[in-house]
């Protein structure tokens, strides 16, 4: 009855082994996502001035173009504009498109400093 007892246990050890290596596995995409900075204004007002890093993609179009970016629906997507409204449409509209992290970071001032203050987690 004692060794059925140690093989039961070393069964269980083995489950735990492998339910963690499971859950370590789906979390590593959003752990080591990229993160796309995207100004969704219009061409016109992203050359007149935009955040060092960002690429521009207008809000009417955003669901069609971000995966010529490289953006894949895991990926961090931080988005601004003038005001913030544009960069909620365009929000809404990944969101519905599958993508899981999406903020809007509203005007460009605002994204500015909250890009200065915000934490560095990823690689």
């Amino acid at each position: 009855m004692r060794q059925n007892a140690c093989i039961d246990k070393m069964e269980l050890a083995g489950m735990k082994k492998f339910l963690m290596a499971a859950v370590l596995m789906l979390l590593i995409p959003v752990s080591w996502g990229k993160t796309f900075l995207i100004d969704v204004r219009t061409p016109e007002e992203f050359s007149a001035g935009h955040i060092e890093g960002a690429i521009n993609i207008e809000y009417q179009g955003i669901e069609q173009k971000i995966t010529q970016s490289g953006a894949d629906r895991n990926d961090e997507v931080i988005l601004y504009c003038h005001s913030g409204r544009r960069a909620g449409i365009a929000r809404d509209t990944l969101l519905k498109a599958g993508f899981v992290n999406v903020q809007n970071y509203g005007g460009m001032e605002e994204a500015r400093k909250r890009l200065i203050t915000r934490p560095h987690t990823r690689p």
